[in-house]
């Protein structure tokens, strides 16, 4: 519910502070004095076009700021989040500001908000009726809303909206499964032809070192065997042999050691060493006898070296590296047959999600040609009091292909029509094509009437729902308004008084010229003065006693109506 509207510097307004209740409030003052800026500038205030010219002249700055009471709007709080949470009085400030020359700033609860926050809110705070171009009831998706309401098919709108959505993620999911497929295939030739080739040369670390130091054996070994043999021969196989030099000198100390005990020391390492000596002498002799030349392992590992140097040339890396890019492969093989696996999973649960979507639109859509027939009649009948006594109206109903799930939207696979014809020689055509914009705001005044009870938005706003109409037939739109509004608020500019008189509220504009310049005023008007402003609609400027008369009779029958409808209450 709307409870305040400031507006500062727009257009012809100075500036104007409203505070409005709930109920049904009626605009009403001469032609041209502004009414449809007031409510011009709560559209602008909720994202709709302001600039430059929107400027009152001599100003620098457009204001435009209200307050809402939205205890019970449903899916309000998670639209704000935590940016603009509310508080506990529930009570929501939207602000837009436009500086000469710049840029409209959007502000929610004193905090700058982007633009699309703000047409959210819109869509979820006012419903507006004005120019005929953005009656939102010509909109195929707005009449489906009024046909779901109407039949109370809330609940099945939302599961084919959940299984629309399911199936989205899982196209998405597909898809960019698919594409990581695509780069992954492309690499798996390669990757499969490089990883066998690796592990079918039986690559191991530390191969290449042990392998050098075998060919440096083989390719050597006459020359080791030699040396390895002569080497035995100076420790201990030649006459004159470092074991035979070293018994000698033993045996002198040993001598020496009976004359000077002291020696003893010497004697003893002597002994040692030679004994150390002969060990020597055996291993060496062992090492060339061990020493085998073998022309065919010379030539298999002279092979093997060569292989490995290439392998090492083509992948322009050491084989260790070589070794763990072999380990990369294998797993980027392995995360590849996972993702293929997953695509499966993937395919197989949108195959699923189709079933579903195409079971929850198929019975949505059954349910919605049920329910259109009785729609329509309910219509035509709340239709008749407003001027439309021979008034056609017919709910058009289209599905597209339901075994295709492409073809299903969010809100299902029916496209909807409201057909219309204001009087019995008239063809029923599209609403948007045979409505006026007064016609157009009573055949959704209509329907309001008719969905009131499931179909809520916290403030609906008329502009041009009395054209064309008067006596009887505005009597009744005032009635069909009252009642409207006991569910949800109501702001209606009107020039008649029949409608005047059902308002609770009546919010007066007026123009004057102040210092030469055209300034818009507004104020909510007592009771005590609401009689000869209805008065004034009766009979223009000059009040006559007869027209205060009337006025009074239309307000006394608004209270007596008041009255009845809070006793059967």
């Amino acid at each position: 519910m709307l409870t305040r509207l400031l507006i500062r510097n727009y257009l012809l307004v100075e500036e104007v502070s409203l505070d409005f209740s709930s109920g049904f409030t009626a605009m009403t003052g001469e032609t041209g004095a502004g009414k449809s800026m007031i409510l011009g500038a709560l559209e602008a205030l909720l994202g709709g076009s302001l600039g430059d010219a929107s400027l009152r002249d001599g100003a620098d700055r457009v204001v435009i700021d209200a307050e809402f009471h939205i205890a019970g709007v449903s899916g309000i709080e998670s639209v704000l989040g935590d940016d603009y949470a509310l508080d506990s009085t529930h009570h929501l400030t939207v602000r837009r500001e436009l500086a000469r020359g710049g840029r409209a700033r959007n502000f929610v609860q004193d905090r700058p908000a982007p633009k699309d926050l703000i047409e959210t809110l819109r869509s979820l705070l006012v419903d507006f009726h004005g120019q005929r171009d953005s009656l939102s009831i010509f909109r195929s998706s707005r009449q489906l809303e009024f046909l779901d309401a109407f039949a109370g098919l809330q609940d099945e709108v939302k599961r084919v909206a959940a299984a629309h959505h399911a199936r989205a993620e899982l196209l998405r999911e597909l898809a960019e499964v698919d594409s990581e497929l695509a780069v992954r295939r492309k690499e798996q030739a390669l990757l499969s032809y490089q990883l066998e080739e690796i592990e079918r040369l039986g690559l191991r670390e530390g191969e290449e070192g042990e392998l050098t130091e075998r060919l440096k054996i083989l390719e050597h070994s006459e020359k080791l065997v030699t040396l390895a043999g002569k080497l035995a021969g100076l420790l201990d196989q030649d006459e004159i042999s470092a074991v035979t030099l070293t018994g000698q000198a033993k045996n002198l100390a040993v001598e020496i050691s009976r004359v000077d005990s002291s020696f003893a020391t010497l004697q003893n390492e002597l002994a040692e060493l030679s004994s150390r000596l002969k060990d020597i002498a055996s291993q060496a002799a062992r090492y060339a006898d061990l020493i085998e030349v073998d022309p065919s392992e010379l030539d298999s590992l002279r092979k093997r070296a060569a292989t490995l140097a290439e392998l090492r040339r083509k992948h322009g890396m050491e084989l260790s590296e070589i070794l763990a890019q072999a380990v990369n492969m294998k797993s980027a093989l392995e995360a590849l047959e996972r993702l293929e696996q997953r695509a499966k999973s993937v395919q197989k649960s949108l195959e699923d999600a189709n079933r579903t979507l195409i079971s929850e639109a198929t019975a949505l859509s059954q349910a919605r040609a049920k329910a259109a027939p009785r729609f329509a009649n309910k219509v035509r009948e709340s239709l008749e009091p407003l001027g439309f006594a021979k008034a056609d109206f017919k709910v058009e109903t289209s599905v597209s292909d339901l075994n295709d799930p492409s073809a299903i939207t969010k809100s299902g696979a029916d496209r909807v029509q409201f057909l219309f014809s204001a009087s019995s020689g008239q063809a029923l055509a599209p609403l948007t094509d045979v409505a006026s914009g007064g016609e157009s705001s009573r055949v959704t005044l209509a329907i309001k009437c008719v969905v009131a009870e499931k179909m809520r938005y916290p403030l609906l706003v008329y502009d041009e729902i009395d054209l064309g109409i008067s006596g009887k037939v505005a009597d009744a739109v005032g009635t069909a308004l009252s009642d409207l509004a006991q569910k949800q608020q109501v702001i209606v500019i009107t020039h008649l008084p029949q409608i005047a008189a059902h308002a609770d509220h009546q919010l007066e504009v007026t123009k004057q010229v102040i210092h030469k310049k055209t300034v818009t005023r507004a104020q909510m008007l007592k009771d005590s003065e609401r009689k000869a402003a209805v008065a004034a609609l009766l009979s223009g400027a000059e009040v006559s006693g007869g027209a205060l008369q009337a006025a009074s009779d239309l307000l006394a029958k608004r209270k007596s109506r008041t009255k009845q409808a809070g006793t059967l209450g």
